[in-house]
């Protein structure tokens, strides 16, 4: 099995690796491009992500072994052992707007603008997310029969023969679901660009925060639908049934202030 998309001078890439490189850096691209678009410091999205990529790798990583904490526990040294892979991008995501947070409030900066400004590029990291790691199965980089391993006893030799070695601990990424939501996510993040857009040129009177508020309700709306269609998340053990319920419980919260945010813009005008 060849994992390395790409090895020059001694140093190698993994196919995993490359996938969260052009992630990224897509969505630094959208993120830069919104806070121009909106007349702010594009250096200031760099100084965020000085402090917030690496907090967000961490915080992706506990994340993780909190959603499977029976088989770290089983092996607490395996939680530091980064190169086998396990990391939740809903975990990083969260570290991450919590570097915005506490960025906002030390310089005195409004956080809802500028979770409004990054929540297009969260959108897009995610749906590349996906796409690139679906896309492994067919790119040459697996030599196991892929859909063989969602039935029989196969799976679990199938998730550490083929998953593991790339970074990933789940079958779920390769499941036709997994297609499925990285398009939805797609779609959000057309439609999220679509609206800054308009509320920039005020067409839309929203108050700040309800780009983030919306977009952050319906990627998890999506996340828990397309949940229970998963070969992963069909069955609910203690991973899944966390996935299920923090999903849930964002797209409420989310659509809760973002009905707020809406009545406090129509209040204030």
């Amino acid at each position: 099995m060849e994992l390395v998309a790409v090895s020059a001078g001694g140093i190698s890439i993994y196919a995993y690796g490359m996938v969260m490189l052009v992630a990224v850096s897509l969505g630094l691209l959208v993120a830069l491009g919104n806070v121009r678009m909106h007349g702010w410091e594009p250096w200031r999205v760099e100084d965020m992500l000085l402090w917030g990529l690496p907090l967000a790798f961490l915080g992706g990583r506990m994340a993780y072994a909190a959603q499977h904490w029976l088989e770290f526990s089983a092996s607490p040294i395996s939680l530091f052992c980064f190169w086998q892979g396990g990391l939740s991008l809903y975990g990083s995501v969260l570290a991450f707007l919590f570097v915005v947070l506490a960025y906002s409030e030390i310089h005195g900066f409004d956080a809802w603008r500028w979770l409004d400004f990054f929540m297009p590029a969260i959108a897009l990291v995610a749906c590349v997310h996906g796409l690139g790691l679906y896309s492994l199965q067919f790119a040459g980089v697996l030599t196991l029969p892929v859909w063989e391993g969602f039935h029989g006893e196969f799976l679990g030799e199938w998730i550490g023969a083929v998953c593991r070695p790339l970074g990933l601990r789940d079958e779920e990424y390769f499941s036709l679901p997994a297609m499925v939501h990285a398009c939805m996510q797609m779609l959000i993040f057309l439609g999220l660009e679509f609206a800054g857009i308009v509320q920039r040129q005020r067409r839309v009177p929203w108050a700040s925060g309800c780009i983030f508020l919306l977009g952050a309700c319906m990627m998890a709306i999506a996340r828990l639908g397309c949940g229970f269609f998963s070969p992963a998340l069909g069955v609910l053990d203690e991973a899944a049934a966390f996935d299920r319920i923090f999903s849930a419980g964002v797209a409420v919260l989310a659509g809760l202030l973002f009905r707020y945010r809406l009545l406090r813009k129509e209040a204030i005008g």
